[in-house]
């Protein structure tokens, strides 16, 4: 580059015109990528072969190639039909037909490069009697130039002809490319943005190695995503589904997403109506553009690693005022045993999404108790309890009702302050607040509890819960092996999935206990009070989980409260509860030690707590990929949506299993159909005639909100029933003949909770932009 241009761009650096200079850059850049991405959508590859274009040949190497028919007088062995073609990194789909069967034969697209083991990914097509003949499927292949080939494995039995193989590119590398080039182009930015604050200003060691830090902890809580595919974990496949039905409620149009279309072999699911998704909208995007299954969900993974040590961090520094214990306590939480089990052992998707917002819970509470109510800045004190419970509410209900009751309690024992006027108004604000938030999700959820026959609300079974619960000693627990079930306390803990909050938090807690009974007369204060209150209901959480509380009694001497107390369904999930009260008192037993005997104590407290919590979460990590199957998927086409719903809570009632495990079409009765498609949650068929009339039972259940429109006008919701066996029902109208679409649209008055939930967050932005502005103007 010219030095005259060198220097102009230096001076226009030091003049702070910089910005407009990267600007000037990025749109080029921009431009350049959407002229790459057009470039690389406008010539994708497409090959189709035909029965005439199977040759037979002998290749260089000696593979033999049998011309598209094969029949008993070939060896069994492996066999190819094409010469071989050549396609360009990127993901693909292809359709292969033949005639005849032989069972235990297979096809599939094959790769001649060696030395790589992820050159191709592919599943393959059996073509075994009884099977359809013909097949369609995707594979990612990830690299250049790769030879490719439709090869055959023959297994000497039977007979059978290649009709036509088709292999098309689609555009979903060029997708991936385009956002690849954008994320680097951000994190460039944010690099670029940074180094020119810290000329200007400085940017603190202290803030640098935050940062290190939570980089850091978010990595080790990764590492079993380090390997091949995802981890499996229990209910690793049911949110496989809910994540690709997202997706694909979209492309049928549902925005939010009320129905999944996947579960039950296309037979939909009301999970998003009791289960809050919008996290999940993060790796449905990813698969809209075309990651695969299993990638979307290990991002989703580290984003919620990183969510949690920031949230953690922030709500830390707040209580603690000191970088470094709130480091400690990020540290201890983001890899606390519990929340690391939940993830790889459980896949319990909805909880460890909720543990984000558990540390944001105790600073909700802790501005409302705590902070002076003469301020103008408290009028905003419910901000962080709102949003956490909000973040609760939209990830696991369950964990919401957990939560409840310590917020409960800690109204009880702080009574006084409670009914302090300003911190009292501040609790019916965030009630109000976070009920507003959310009532584009509260009221489907209540309209459906009160309209709909669904399993887990007319059922009103229950089961005794302290069957399943923990031993003392369990809690404590340093190396926690991995084992898939967790067992009932008849058994003891021989195998016993690992459940505990670790030695490493508990020895915390116990130091923090020892500084409060053995304090100073001077020492008083509210973090005292705090950390009294946090250990009270640390050990009111744990004791929860035990085979000692009396769950049972409870929920025979409270009859009306049992089905309540039964949907939490694992005693055990207060370790969730327990872990962000042990990590808040690690911090409070060092910032205790710090003071009565110096930094240097509290530094070797705090390096004890966090190695042994370190050493219990990695021991596990380690021990579960050693011992667990990781699986790839890029789409739902290998995942059983039927086993992926283990307890069919939100089914409904009458809903008749062996039915939607069997038909797959519409059942007509009455009339004559053709064209029948169905996409997601949008079906459509052609009615040929219906002279007297008749029915279409179509192969989805019938939840409340599905909508009906045809060609000619001639039909509405009246003609929108239900089957005996659940299932939507149309009912023709006598002679009738058209094109009908069945879709789910939801019910009308859910646009109002959506008006009102977005209002809301519009209207607090606006007060808190208003207040900012106040503020600076009086400075």
């Amino acid at each position: 580059m010219n030095k005259n241009v060198i220097v102009k761009i230096q001076t226009e650096m030091k003049d702070g015109k910089w910005r407009y200079l990267l600007a000037a850059v990025d749109v080029v850049l921009l431009i350049v990528f959407a002229l790459l991405f057009f470039k690389d959508t406008s010539n994708l590859i497409q090959y189709r072969f035909e029965e005439s274009d199977f040759q037979a040949y002998t290749r260089d190497m000696g593979e033999r190639c049998f011309g598209g028919t094969i029949y008993e007088t070939f060896e069994a062995g492996l066999y190819d039909s094409l010469p071989d073609f050549f396609l360009r990194k990127g993901f693909y789909e292809y359709t292969v037909t033949w005639d005849g069967a032989s069972d235990g034969s297979f096809l599939w697209p094959h790769v001649y490069i060696d030395g790589r083991y992820d050159t191709i990914e592919q599943a393959v097509s059996y073509m075994n009697e009884g099977l359809e003949t013909s097949h369609h499927d995707n594979f990612w292949l990830n690299v250049d130039s790769a030879g490719i080939s439709l090869r055959l494995y023959y297994s000497g039995t039977g007979a059978a002809t290649i009709k036509s193989f088709e292999i098309w590119e689609t555009p979903v590398q060029a997708r991936f490319d385009f956002l690849s080039r954008l994320l680097v182009l951000l994190v460039l930015n944010i690099c670029l943005l940074l180094y020119q604050r810290n000329k200007r200003q400085p940017i603190e060691n202290g803030t640098r190695m935050v940062a290190l830090s939570i980089i850091g902890m978010t990595f080790l809580a990764c590492l079993p995503l380090l390997g091949p595919g995802a981890i499996e974990g229990h209910d690793f496949r049911f949110h496989l589904v809910r994540i690709e039905g997202i997706k694909d409620a979209w492309l049928s149009g549902q925005f939010p997403v009320r129905l999944n279309p996947d579960f039950y072999k296309g037979y939909g699911y009301a999970n998003p109506i009791f289960y809050g998704e919008i996290f999940l909208y993060f790796p449905a995007f990813l698969r809209l553009i075309g990651v695969r299954l299993t990638t979307a969900y290990d991002c989703f993974v580290v984003a919620v690693n990183l969510a949690t040590a920031l949230v953690t961090y922030y709500s830390a520094k707040y209580i603690f005022k000191n970088r470094g214990i709130a480091g400690m306590v990020a540290f201890l939480y983001t890899l606390a045993p519990y929340r690391i089990i939940d993830i790889y052992q459980r896949s319990a998707v909805g909880e460890y999404t909720a543990m984000i917002f558990l540390p944001l819970v105790v600073v909700g509470m802790y501005k409302i108790y705590t902070d002076d109510t003469t301020k103008k800045a408290y009028r905003f004190c419910y901000l962080p309890l709102a949003i956490a419970l909000t973040g609760i509410i939209q990830s696991h209900v369950l964990t919401g009702e957990m939560t409840g009751i310590f917020i409960l309690a800690v109204c009880v024992l702080a009574l006084i302050r409670t009914f302090q006027k300003p911190r009292f108004f501040a609790l019916v604000k965030t009630v109000i607040v976070t009920l507003l938030i959310n009532a584009w999700f509260l009221l489907p959820f209540l309209d459906f509890s009160q309209t709909q026959e669904i399993r887990v609300l007319r059922a009103k079974k229950w089961e005794y819960l302290q069957d399943g619960g923990l031993f003392w000693d369990q809690i404590i627990g340093l190396f926690p092996r991995y084992s898939y079930y967790p067992r009932s306390a008849g058994d003891v803990l021989r195998n016993e999935m690992p459940l505990c909050l670790g030695l490493g938090l508990v020895l915390g807690v116990l130091l923090c206990g020892a500084m409060l009974i053995l304090k100073r007369k001077e020492e008083t204060g509210t973090q005292r009070k705090m950390a009294w209150i946090c250990l009270g209901l640390c050990i009111l959480a744990c004791f929860m989980t035990t085979v000692d509380f009396p769950w049972d009694r409870i929920m025979e001497r409270i009859p009306n409260l049992a089905h309540v107390v039964y949907s939490i369904q694992f005693i055990w999930r207060f370790l969730a509860i327990a872990s962000v009260f042990a990590v808040i008192l690690c911090g409070f037993g060092v910032l205790f030690l710090e003071k009565r005997f110096g930094s240097a104590i509290g530094y070797v407290a705090a390096a004890v707590i966090c190695i042994l919590t370190l050493i219990g979460s990695v021991y596990f990590m380690e021990d579960t990929i050693q011992n667990t199957r990781v699986w790839v998927y890029n789409d739902l086409d290998e995942v059983d949506t039927m086993a992926a719903v283990s307890g069919a809570e939100y089914s409904i009632m009458n809903a008749s299993w062996p039915v939607i495990n069997e038909v797959d079409q519409p059942e007509v009765n009455g009339a004559e159909i053709t064209a029948y498609e169905k996409e997601g949650s949008v079906l459509s068929f052609e009615v040929l005639d219906s002279a007297e009339g008749g029915t279409v039972t179509l192969p989805i259940l019938a939840y409340k909100g599905y909508a009906i429109k045809d060609s000619d006008g001639l039909l509405n919701q009246s003609n929108v029933s239900q089957s005996e066996d659940a299932r939507v029902m149309i009912v023709l109208p006598e002679r009738y003949t058209g094109t009908i679409t069945v879709f789910y649209k939801g019910m009308w008055y859910w646009r109002v909770g959506e008006a009102v939930s977005v209002l809301t967050l519009l209207g607090i932005v606006v007060l808190k932009v208003r207040s900012k502005r106040k503020e600076n103007v009086k400075v």
